[in-house]
């Protein structure tokens, strides 16, 4: 038990209920996603002015290797130095 929840109410096993878990899931993580983007546009835009479109930031996100949609290192404008 957790916290008074019996441990098969919390894995669910009929279709429509996995379905319904896996899409909350995704509509969950698709919210993270978009803040973290924002909070990344907001650092960026701070550090090196405005950006000037979304293509441009998406341009950013997918060609400079300092931020986070390149994979691992630091962001440019959250080095220190």
């Amino acid at each position: 038990m957790l916290d008074g929840v019996k441990e098969e109410n919390l894995i669910p096993t009929e279709p429509n209920d996995i379905r319904r878990r896996l899409k909350e899931l995704r509509d969950a993580l698709l919210q993270l996603h978009k803040a973290l983007m924002d909070s990344e546009r907001t650092s960026y835009e701070q550090t090196f002015g405005k950006i000037a479109s979304p293509y441009q930031f998406l341009k950013l996100l997918t060609e400079d290797p300092g931020l986070p949609g390149c994979g691992p290192g630091i962001p440019a404008h959250r080095r220190n130095g």
